[in-house]
């Protein structure tokens, strides 16, 4: 097989494959809840999303709130410079 001719989608199967078979990223696909022998980028996306819609909750949801209100009072900085 000629590495300038692969395309993509098999690029990507053997980027998942190299990654299945690293034993630091098999550990991390396994905290996930993920089989590292039979993983897909779908699954993976899956996951990450119910992890971070389970780890909202009303303290994190006012702590944006807060630092999106407090941001958008805050003058540019480029106003608050004064010409010599």
């Amino acid at each position: 097989m000629n590495l300038y001719s692969a395309d993509q989608p098999n690029l990507m199967d053997r980027i998942l494959d190299t990654a299945a078979d690293n034993l630091r990223i098999a550990k991390i696909l396994v905290q996930m809840g993920l089989d590292p022998d039979n993983v897909t980028y779908d699954a993976i996306f899956n996951r990450v999303l119910e992890i971070v819609l389970a780890n909202i909750n009303l303290a994190n949801m006012f702590a944006l709130y807060c630092f999106q209100a407090q941001s958008s009072r805050l003058p540019p900085l480029r106003l608050l410079r004064r010409p010599l």
